[in-house]
């Protein structure tokens, strides 16, 4: 009578398997692109006999992966530096490359990925889209976010007193300075080196002896020296 025939692997790449003469293999990320030989093997029980065949795995580029950047709120032209996220799941990983597709001016990201702006006075109060991609050699993504920059609403200079003495005290974000000047029309004003306390967002400057009799301004401290 007929026997029984029992099939086996010999030999052959991890995760290949040979089940009731069925030979089964998903081959990983790590083991393409290969070259692989299997061996296998029937028996009847008396005597048994092998056969080779070889599997051939290609390789597929894989697109990177690309983390959303959320919706950015800049107040007082506060620099903007984000560092962007993105994978490669080849094996061996690819080098990845980002550039800016889009943006306002100004704006710069390096191939690293780090995105960097500085809005200028003349970007307040702008909803600006940016567009960046990120490319292995072989194939790119890109991805988009927001950045508005917020106004700025002018601080309120106020003089006051108080058990201590006479203040001046304003309150708002940062972004301005103090300067004082004997004679309001003097061509140069300096930086107040007085006593200067802030408390929740609150900023007082105490005015003792000379400073008494001055005039004080707020001025912008972006460089462009509005006041």
């Amino acid at each position: 009578p007929e026997q029984s025939l029992t099939v086996s692997l010999v030999s052959g790449p991890a995760g290949l398997v040979v089940t009731n003469g069925v030979l089964a293999w998903t081959p990983t990320e790590a083991q393409g692109p290969s070259t692989n030989e299997v061996l296998v093997s029937v028996g009847d029980g008396v005597a048994t006999v092998t056969n080779a065949l070889v599997v051939v795995v290609g390789e597929v580029n894989a697109l990177p992966t690309l983390a959303g950047v959320p919706a950015q709120w800049l107040v007082d032209w506060r620099p903007l530096e984000l560092a962007l996220v993105a994978m490669d799941e080849d094996v061996p990983s690819q080098r990845l490359s980002f550039r800016l597709v889009d943006g306002p001016r100004g704006m710069s990201v390096t191939t690293a990925g780090l995105l960097s702006w500085s809005p200028a006075i003349a970007q307040e109060a702008t909803t600006n889209l940016v567009r960046f991609a990120v490319t292995d050699g072989e194939a790119s993504l890109t991805n988009d976010f927001v950045v508005t920059v917020l106004a700025r609403v002018p601080p309120t200079l106020t003089l006051g007193r108080d058990e201590t003495g006479l203040f001046l005290r304003w309150t708002t974000a940062a972004g301005f300075r103090v300067e004082q000047a004997r004679d309001m029309s003097a061509p140069a004003w300096t930086p107040f080196t007085g006593t200067v306390t802030e408390e929740d967002g609150t900023i007082t400057l105490r005015l003792d002896g000379e400073d008494v009799e001055a005039w004080y301004r707020l001025m912008r401290d972006d460089g462009g020296g509005s006041p």
